[in-house]
């Protein structure tokens, strides 16, 4: 841990109340990250343990990172993951949230399904997280908040497109897997999660839903959400079939809430 202790050293923990703590949960791990709301940013992607379970190796490493503990402005955490649901305003109802999300999702043990709604788009965005792992995060912090990256992006992305007169295909690249979200006029017309092992799976997916939703090849827009190495490999090859491309690397705005 001491090379994270180092990283932290920017920030004065005395005054942590004017600090957001970003916690990022996934399946098979978790990561964090800082925010003084002005202009310093720190992020940890948290090596693991793989013969302990998440919450075991969630509560490793609360001890052992004494920061955690002080008080924050605000604590939220946020799921990144594949098991989502995405259903419109209309349809949904509290009572009927597991039979609606085992509708499209095999059912796994020890979960627990959530739920955000994004009014702007009339959207209801289920998500399955570790029920073990979420009980031990509101005993760390009753107050805690718990959010889906997917409706984050949505809120972030559809404000981006409404101020574009183009339709907007928008790729977040991870480890593994990609996101794809697909904007007109600031409505979402798609989001589709694929496992990849490979840019030319990406480019397969990718190419395979434009066409699907007949975006046009010289005037609309496809936007990574990184710039990393492997998305610069990837742009060459994109570009031979689709004009306009470019990147918009972004950190998802601390003060960002689905209403």
């Amino acid at each position: 841990m001491s090379d994270i202790k180092r990283a932290i050293n920017q920030f004065d923990f005395s005054k942590s109340e004017q600090y957001i703590l970003s916690i990022r949960l996934k399946a098979d791990g978790f990561s964090f990250s800082i925010h003084d709301t002005i202009a310093k940013y720190y992020s940890e992607e948290i090596a693991t343990d793989s013969s302990l379970s998440l919450t075991a190796n969630m509560k490793r490493v609360f001890n052992e990172l004494e920061f955690l503990s002080k008080p924050f402005l605000h604590k939220r955490v946020m799921f990144i993951g594949m098991r989502y649901l995405l259903l419109p305003l209309e349809l949904f109802e509290d009572e009927q949230k597991e039979t609606l999300f085992y509708h499209s999702h095999i059912k796994k043990e020890n979960e627990i399904i959530l739920y955000d709604i994004v009014k702007k788009n009339n959207i209801v965005v289920l998500y399955a997280i570790d029920e073990s792992a979420f009980k031990f995060l509101k005993e760390w912090d009753k107050e805690l908040s718990f959010q889906s990256q997917t409706s984050l992006l949505i809120e972030k992305l559809g404000s981006e497109n409404k101020s574009s007169k183009k339709k907007q295909m928008f790729l977040d690249l991870q480890t593994e897997k990609i996101d794809l979200f697909s904007f007109h006029e600031g409505n979402l017309l798609s989001i589709n999660t694929f496992t990849v092992q490979s840019v030319s799976d990406i480019l397969y997916y990718s190419l395979y839903l434009w066409k699907q939703l007949n975006f046009n090849q010289l005037q609309d827009e496809f936007l990574f959400l990184n710039n990393s190495a492997e998305v610069k490999t990837i742009i060459p090859e994109l570009a031979k079939y689709i004009k306009n491309i470019r990147c918009i690397p972004l950190t998802i705005p601390v003060e960002l809430k689905i209403e």
